[in-house]
């Protein structure tokens, strides 16, 4: 065996990280040094007996949360049972912190932290990231032993208001039963979610779920607006019956609750043990039925969107009850997905007549119009109808479901920029909220300007296609709300159109030319023009185009080595950006018998640095492709081209010796560690016991061997040969004070 500072043979990387995990807080290993100095001491040093591994994942790719280094989750843990967790280094911290996604910790082997039946230890680890959202996990640990954990964490999405999302992990045991109590509640305190120990949950299949773990998601919508499903008064609503009804429900409060596989796969909760949602209203919310605040005793209805046929579905009705928290209800979720609770309420029409009167010059007819209802006392939207006006004079029938008897308001609002306008009187107050209206009559006059002009265009080099479809917007320079857009097919030969808009008169605006997709994405200089839509006649726009992306072409040619079985191969494509090592793009070849030659087109961006890795894909016989890594750094050509040989792999158990050598001491620890191949993704786990552990692994494979000292990794590389070898993981005197060696 020998040290290999940098490795170019034709050997493939493995990886393997062991984590080491020393001794606690109350025994400090300065206490085993020779008092002789110059004198080495060799310590064996088996102490911990109680494991406890922790992966923490991005909830959309799986990957681990800094895999390279670049970000750490912070952790902290409280409860009962929280002074017997130790680090790597043997301390009990108040915060620790993750390398490449991963974090090891144990127990300490001393009284009174040994765990058994009798003395249960019970804590919760509470995860942060500066890129992700909060995550909790509570834990309970009865035996001696490796206990792994998966830890699930999101992203923050734009901030969207009235939205509160909540991730955590719940433990399952052998039979896939809930391993204790869950009982969360929100900060804001807008709802508790319970799920009893023993709960299993279900798959698609109806199969109880077996995994260790399961990720549960609850969201709060503390503002309709932010409920994804239609949220205007008036909706279909099933009734127990399954018939449906338009009815009018006022929701106070909709949760999402989602409980989901290791592989993302939705799950329910069986129906010995349901979910139960606790559900705080706002105590000045308003009853329809009672014309005043809800109270203690009021009728609540409990519903559940039905995404497919985009109903609520009624399920039963309970009593408003109150504590010192506030108003509340409590029902169990019967299925998973959008629940809600709220005020059932019946409906009746409202019909009526309106005419329209159209003075001055339009540019087309008809005019559309959108007349809005809402519901007077809070301005609650109930439902809308499109009325185009062909000519003046129009007079059109109307006939609009509301809530029983509720005075309503409705308005009068422009439908389309192209012919925008003015409307006297636009909105209308009726208190009868039923039966029939008085006819009602408003005056409509004309706002717009025709605009004429011509947009040409100029193209750079290295556009993936020679003819693209862009977009011209026409923007309101004030608030840059959008007025008009048009789609333009565009090409170097085809490169003007003419471009014709009705905009409100007397308004500044400009014009944005813009990528339809992303294949053809440009940076358009100027990058918009301004002017104002009165004087807008016969003008010329001229953008140049850049393109942001450009089309790479990948060429392989795949040889084999003799002893490679003659069958399918598949291999993946990874681009990665060497800046960041983000993963910017995938492609999949399946290698047959008798093909040499396999091809990929990727859309990738002019700006970016980009690393190729090919990696394998599981479901195929294990091998190696030579050469699996390509610097390509900025895109500066359209194709590329490769040779690479498929080899076959030779596995075998190799024992590993492992030896940490400071100034003065020599340890053989007791470790838990991970390691990985190129060709994978995740990481595999093993403990080092006593200083040895043996793998099953690639001959002729580079190792890179790490220790983690402080929350940084410390390595050194080896090659193996196969034969079982011994190695000294020398620290430097500073990580060696650190870990009191």
């Amino acid at each position: 065996m020998k040290v290999i500072k940098q490795y170019f043979s034709k050997s493939v990387r493995f990886q393997l990280v062991l984590t080491a995990l020393l001794f606690s807080s109350c025994i400090h290993l300065s206490d085993l040094k020779s008092p002789l100095e110059g004198i080495k001491v060799l310590v064996n040093y088996n102490i911990f007996k109680t494991f406890l591994s922790f992966r923490f994942v991005d909830s959309v790719t799986g990957l681990p949360i800094g895999q390279t280094g670049s970000e750490k989750v912070k952790v902290q843990i409280t409860g009962s049972a929280s002074p017997a967790i130790v680090d790597q280094l043997g301390n009990h911290k108040d915060t620790y912190e993750s390398v490449f996604g991963l974090l090891s910790l144990a127990l300490n082997p001393k009284d009174p932290w040994k765990p058994s039946s009798q003395n249960l230890l019970s804590f919760q680890i509470d995860a942060t990231s500066a890129n992700y959202k909060a995550s909790s996990l509570s834990l309970q640990i009865d035996s001696t032993g490796k206990y792994e954990y998966r830890v699930v964490m999101e992203k923050p999405t734009v901030d969207v208001p009235g939205i509160k999302k909540y991730s955590v992990q719940l433990n399952l045991n052998g039979n896939g039963e809930l391993i204790d109590n869950f009982n969360y509640r929100t900060p804001g305190g807008e709802g508790t979610i319970k799920i009893n120990i023993g709960t299993q949950f279900l798959n698609s299949s109806g199969q109880i779920e077996k995994g260790s773990s399961v990720g549960l998601t609850f969201t709060v919508y503390t503002t309709l607006g932010a409920v994804p499903a239609p949220n205007a008064l008036l909706m279909d609503v099933v009734l127990p019956d399954k018939s449906v009804q338009k009815s009018a429900i006022d929701i106070y409060r909709v949760v999402s609750v989602q409980v989901t596989n290791q592989a993302s796969d939705a799950l329910t909760a069986s129906i010995a043990n349901p979910i139960i949602v606790r559900y705080k209203i706002e105590g000045n919310s308003y009853n329809p039925k009672t014309k005043s605040k809800i109270a203690t005793d009021n009728d609540i209805q409990t519903y559940t969107y039905l995404t497919k046929s985009s109903a609520w579905q009624l399920n039963e009705v309970l009593k408003l009850q109150s504590d010192t928290a506030g108003l509340f209800v409590e029902s169990e979720i019967k299925y998973p997905g959008l629940n809600a609770i709220g005020i059932h309420i019946n409906t009746c029409s409202m019909s009526g007549q309106i005419s329209f009167q159209l003075p001055g010059v339009f540019p087309a007819y008809p005019v559309s119009t959108m007349v809005y209802l809402y519901r007077k006392i809070d301005s609650r939207y109930i439902s809308s109808i499109r009325i185009d006006v062909p000519e003046k004079g129009f007079t059109k029938g109307i006939d609009f479901k509301v809530p029983e008897n509720t005075p309503v308001r409705y308005d009068l609002k422009n439908y389309s920029a192209s012919n925008s306008f003015t409307a006297s009187p636009n909105f209308f107050d009726f208190d009868s909220g039923c039966g029939t209206l008085t006819p009602v009559q408003t005056i409509i006059t004309s706002t717009s300007v025709g605009v004429a002009g011509k947009v040409k265009i100029s193209f750079g080099n290295g556009f993936p296609n020679d003819q693209f479809l862009i977009k011209a917007n026409i923007y309101l320079a004030q608030n840059s709300a959008l007025l008009w857009s048009k789609q333009y097919l565009v090409s170097k030969t085809n490169n003007e159109f003419d471009l014709n808009a009705n905009l409100p008169q007397n308004t500044d605006v400009f014009i944005q030319i813009q990528a339809a997709d992303l294949v053809n994405t440009f940076d358009a200089f100027p990058v918009n023009y301004s002017f104002n839509s009165t004087v807008s006649k016969g003008m010329i726009w001229q953008f140049n185009l850049t393109p942001l992306y450009t089309q790479a072409n990948f060429n392989f040619n795949f040889t084999r080595s003799t002893d490679l079985p003659d069958v399918n191969y598949t291999v993946k494509g990874v681009l990665t950006n060497m800046d960041n090592q983000n993963n910017e793009g995938e492609f999949l070849m399946v290698v047959k018998p008798g093909q040499a030659n396999y091809s990929s087109t990727m859309i990738l961006s002019r700006t970016k640095r980009y690393q190729l890795n090919l990696k394998r894909v599981g479901g195929t016989p294990d091998f190696i492709t030579y050469p699996y890594e390509f610097i390509l750094g900025v895109i500066t050509q359209k194709d590329y081209s490769y040779t690479c040989e498929l080899s076959n792999v030779v596995r075998k158990a190799v024992t590993i010796h492992l030896k940490v050598v400071c100034n003065k001491s020599e340890i053989i620890p007791t470790l838990h560690g991970y390691y990985r191949t190129v060709w994978e993704d995740a990481w595999q786990e093993s403990d080092i016991v006593n200083g040895e552990i043996t793998i099953t692994c690639e001959m002729n494979s580079t190792y890179v061997i790490g220790l983690i000292v402080d929350g940084v990794m410390k390595t050194t590389t080896y090659q193996v040969d196969g034969t079982n070898f011994n190695f000294n993981f020398d620290l430097g005197d500073g990580d060696c004070a650190k870990m009191g060696w």
